[in-house]
């Protein structure tokens, strides 16, 4: 493989210095990053095995170009290796401070930036006989339309984050005094946070960062509570679905696996993710009450809810079970009465932690293997009340 010149930081950082009327992060992120991958292979290797997941580097036979035109593309980043006679290549696409376009095809169907990346690659991998393309994307949050089963391509291998490729960094910067300030330099620019702040749960001016970080966190409990989630789905005969807070009675982002097509007209409810905090949403109709207890913060919470079934045989099966960690809430009282099972925390309590998400997974995941254990009050319930309404629809 013909090798470019070798790659010059500052040469390649001074033609994306900022101006007054220009400030290319992504650009200059992209130099940066290319650079420190160039001169170290361990580096490399990591940042590839995160991304691709296929066999690495294991010589010299590889080569990194940025800002490349490539049919209609211009790929931010592109990386072409050779491993056991196998070519592989992958393009990065970097957002810093925006989404990817979004446009219409020639058919007038809706397309985004990535699909269209995948559409060239596709051409190109159909050319190119023994050597395979991928495409990633690089964001300060995840998307919520760009994760790899929204894009649903083999070409697209998904959405990772700044704060990922921090920690990738991390674990190099004591040797290397580049990489460390590469990571500071991340750090102050608030590339690698993807943590809540006090001021976004409180005011509503912050609404719109708050939301960005909300959809990304909701991925993430996608990403690793959909596999036995789904299964437990199947396995009762539960719907699944993903809530982004659009739903009028539920007000909730995360998991929602409910009984019926209509969560709204269905006795149980097995949720998992973050209450939306909008008070207004709040009346005496019933679910929505309970979210927000008597403050705006939301919670972190999952649980099972049930409502129009029989309240005195659902009391007899809850005084036998253990329920530690979980607290019951009676509504019963409303116009639409309910009754909760929930474990649940104030998005507030996590903030004290470096990475609020790893805390927020392990407490949902906590709760989660409590309500799908094996002979679990949750399955009774479930059972009970799945099987009561099976009942009413036969007669």
């Amino acid at each position: 493989m013909n090798k470019k010149p070798e790659l010059n930081i500052f040469d390649s950082l001074f033609g994306y210095r900022p101006r007054p009327d220009r400030k290319p992060m992504e650009d200059f992120l992209t130099q940066a990053f290319a650079y420190v991958l160039g001169k170290n292979k361990a580096i490399l290797n990591s940042y590839l095995q995160m991304i691709h997941g296929k066999p690495q580097i294991q010589s010299e036979d590889f080569e990194i170009i940025t800002q490349q035109s490539l049919d209609t593309c211009r790929i931010d980043l592109m990386i072409y290796w050779t491993h056991s006679g196998n070519r592989h290549c992958l393009f990065v696409e970097h957002k810093t401070g925006s989404s990817p376009w979004e446009d219409c095809n020639d058919q007038g169907d809706p397309i985004n930036q990535i699909q269209h990346y995948c559409d060239v690659l596709k051409k190109q991998n159909s050319l190119a006989g023994d050597q395979k393309c991928h495409v990633a994307l690089i964001s300060p949050l995840l998307l919520k339309d760009y994760s790899r089963a929204a894009i649903n391509r083999p070409e697209y291998l998904g959405n990772f984050t700044w704060g990922n490729l921090a920690g990738l960094l991390e674990k190099f910067s004591s040797e290397n005094e580049i990489i460390a300030e590469l990571l500071e330099f991340l750090r102050r620019q608030g590339m690698t946070s993807e943590n809540f702040t006090l001021s976004e749960l409180a005011s509503i001016g912050m609404y719109i960062t708050y939301l960005d970080k909300l959809n990304s966190l909701n991925l993430r409990i996608s990403e690793t509570f959909t596999g036995p989630l789904e299964a437990f789905a199947r396995e009762k005969g539960l719907e699944y679905k993903m809530l982004w807070g659009e739903l009028i009675y539920s007000f909730h982002y995360g998991v929602l696996l409910f009984s019926g097509p209509d969560p709204n007209a269905s006795p149980v409810w097995l949720i998992c993710g973050i209450s939306n905090r909008n008070k207004s949403c709040v009346d005496d109709q019933g679910y929505p009450a309970l979210m927000l207890k008597d403050q705006a913060i939301p919670d972190v919470e999952c649980g099972v809810i049930v409502g129009e079934v029989d309240f005195n045989k659902l009391n007899e099966m809850l005084g036998k079970a253990e329920l530690s960690g979980f607290e019951q809430i009676d509504g019963t009282k409303y116009k639409n009465p309910f009754y909760a099972i929930l474990a649940r925390k104030p998005l507030s309590d996590f903030l004290c932690s470096d990475h609020h998400d790893t805390g927020i997974l392990e407490f949902l995941g906590k709760g989660i293997a409590q309500i799908l254990a094996e002979n679990s009050v949750f399955r009774k319930i479930v059972d009970e009340f799945r099987q009561t309404e099976n009942t009413a629809e036969k007669t």
